[in-house]
């Protein structure tokens, strides 16, 4: 099996070194999630945030327009458990 290109739309908890490092520890932040998966076949995945399109307070057009032209197949189990990170 071949690696494989997924993405998601995720959220950096407030606190957390990502949205503190980012300038979102008091509120948290949005940002489209980059994963490479089945990684010379093992069945793990590796995943980072997707630096150039930014980060986000809220969900926004411009967020869902940038995951739209991102990279990779929509990851399955996001779209399920974090459906409404896709619409506003």
């Amino acid at each position: 099996m071949k690696n494989e290109i997924k993405k998601a739309i995720a959220f950096a908890f407030p606190t957390s070194s990502l949205a503190t490092e980012e300038g979102f520890g008091e509120t948290g932040c949005y940002y489209i999630e980059s994963m490479l998966c089945n990684i010379e076949g093992s069945g793990q995945c590796n995943s980072s945030p997707d630096y150039q399109v930014g980060f986000f307070a809220n969900i926004t057009q411009d967020l869902l327009d940038s995951f739209d032209e991102a990279d990779g197949l929509p990851c399955p189990l996001s779209l399920k458990y974090n459906a409404h990170f896709y619409k506003l």
